[in-house]
């Protein structure tokens, strides 16, 4: 299945607050992974990621997005 069409990227659902300045779920939970490509976060607001697995932070969200996505254990 590719989650990624044709622009390999989706929004993952983070978000900067802008009370804290800080990067959060869209839940408002707080991060206990990241995974930030070289130079990022920088100026965006949404968490979007590349199809390599690398984050970044983009200024609007027009992405295809990602809620969730569980893999099986067969």
């Amino acid at each position: 299945m590719n989650l990624f069409k044709e622009e390999y990227i989706a929004w993952i659902g983070g978000k900067k607050n802008s009370y804290n300045n800080r990067f959060e779920w869209i839940n408002g939970k707080v991060f206990n992974y990241t995974n930030w490509g070289w130079s990022q976060p920088n100026d965006g607001d949404c968490v979007a990621m590349f199809i390599s697995g690398d984050w970044f932070d983009e200024r609007t969200n027009s992405y295809s997005f990602l809620c969730e996505y569980i893999t099986s254990s067969l």
